[in-house]
């Protein structure tokens, strides 16, 4: 048997109503075939059972990321069973969160269409926002019961994993990122889900949305979060922002693109991507707009997220091709200059810190080496010791490129002791993967390598993959 319960070799998308028959067939297909395909009622019937409804679909979560293939059957009309939280039904679906997951993870989307499908105005609309994600031709073409058996048939004898090559993987990450560059991050804002909202009767429920932030906060697994922050995206879709007097509203839609902004940043959704960090923060740029004209504090509060959206952008110029990456270095540090951003201790640190970092990726390290002992003297004057920490790692990482390798060792052990102490988990597999670059440069190998061991350890434990380098 190849796969298992707790990593199939396909997944079966949750819309179980009116397709019970079907969906246990290909169970046993999948059976006959030594291939485990994960059907939620023959696999884990007593998920029904749970209290907290979310923990469905964290279990739903896994199971996509660890299988192999994801399997969309659409029939009927529905859009799949919301998901509620307590006694509040939230707008998406499981079968929802399970598309998300899979589109999130780079799954194999496999999708079936059964005949007499007749998509509601949900399933048209969820369809039509999570189009990206869905294969570009072939699966529109309605199929009785037997051929998509036969046709899964096909995929469970021959389809198999790819083989690793991480080469061909950058190199086509690159490809992609330069594409993206060129048709979207030029001439105009890039705006979270390219501005789709979903027109529905009743408003977003707002209590609901701050029942998921709060869930949000509480936890540290980034694909975790940006499963909850999806549940508040699609409450809060149903009401466009732009025209909105509703502080209450424009406030939570702040949240919202803010924590998706850096969760998606640590998962590593880098690139012009609609469902990325930078775009959700361009649209957050228009929502702090629509504050600062309707609060009388606003103009204090919604500062122009200026050094967020240029560690975005940074993110994105560190895995695009030379070219294209020069280029969006220079637009990172202009994003620094913004008239509005924010200002103080804390904001401006932050910012230099980050401008030491484009400068050394930009070649430049002594002028790279002043701007983080800049950041650091700042940090030094009162911030809490993980900021210290950082900075500290920072510059002892550029240390190693002005020659000053001593020095920048010991600032890397010191930085990445503050964080081990006080960091967050994201922060500390940082300073550790830095840390393994000094201690390989000064050739303490063995350590090096336990060091980068227990930075990945780190990092793949809260799904932190843009630090899985």
């Amino acid at each position: 048997m190849i796969g298992s319960e707790s990593a199939p070799f396909a997944f079966l998308s949750s819309l179980t109503a009116g397709h019970e028959r079907l969906r246990s067939a290909i169970f046993d297909l999948g059976q006959e075939h030594g291939r485990y395909v994960w059907v939620s009622e023959r696999c884990r019937p007593d998920l029904g059972g749970c209290v907290d409804k979310l923990e469905i679909a964290d279990v739903l979560i896994d199971r996509v990321r660890a299988s192999r293939h994801y399997v969309v059957i659409l029939g009927g009309e529905r859009h799949g069973t919301p998901i509620p939280l307590g006694e509040h039904p939230s707008s998406a679906s499981y079968f929802e969160i399970e598309l998300f997951a899979a589109a999130l993870s780079g799954k194999p989307i496999h999708v079936f269409t059964r005949e007499g499908f007749s998509p509601g105005p949900r399933m048209r609309a969820l369809l039509q926002i999570l189009a990206w994600s869905l294969p570009a031709t072939g699966w529109r073409q309605p199929m009785s019961d037997a051929d998509i058996v036969a046709a899964l048939g096909e995929l469970l004898v021959f389809a198999g994993p790819a083989a690793d090559d991480p080469g061909g993987r950058r190199n086509v990450l690159a490809r992609l990122i330069r594409q993206f560059y060129v048709t979207r991050g030029r001439g105009g804002e890039l705006c979270f889900l390219d501005h789709q909202f979903e027109s529905r009767a009743s408003g977003p429920d707002l209590d609901l949305v701050d029942t998921l932030l709060v869930k949000v906060r509480e936890i540290s697994d980034q694909e975790r979060k940006l499963a909850r922050l999806w549940l508040a995206v699609r409450e809060l879709m149903a009401r466009p922002f732009a025209a909105s007097r509703d502080e209450r509203l424009l406030r939570q839609w702040d949240s919202v693109l803010g924590l998706w902004g850096s969760a998606a940043a640590w998962y590593g959704l880098h690139g012009h991507l609609y469902l990325g960090g930078r775009a959700a923060l361009g649209t957050m740029v228009q929502v702090r707009h629509r504050l600062r004209e309707i609060s009388p504090s606003g103009r204090d509060m919604f500062a122009h997220p200026s050094t967020a959206l240029a560690s975005a952008t940074y993110s994105i110029a560190k895995l695009a091709p030379w070219r294209e990456g020069r280029a969006l270095l220079h637009e990172a540090l202009g994003h620094l200059e913004h008239p509005d951003r924010a200002r103080g201790l804390r904001a401006d640190a932050n910012a230099m810190a980050l401008r030491g970092s484009i400068l050394l990726r930009l070649g430049h390290p002594w002028r790279a080496a002043t701007a983080y002992r800049q950041a650091l003297r700042w940090r030094l004057r009162g911030e809490e010791p993980a900021k210290v920490g950082e900075s500290m790692s920072e510059l002892g990482y550029c240390c190693l490129f002005t020659g000053n390798v001593g020095e920048g060792l010991a600032l890397l052990r010191s930085g990445s002791a503050l964080l081990d102490q006080h960091g967050g988990a994201g922060f500390r597999a940082r300073a550790k993967r830095k840390l393994a670059h000094g201690l390989a440069a000064t050739g303490r190998f063995a350590e090096a390598r336990a060091v980068q061991h227990d930075a990945a350890a780190l990092a793949s434990q809260d799904r932190m993959f843009d630090q899985l380098k």
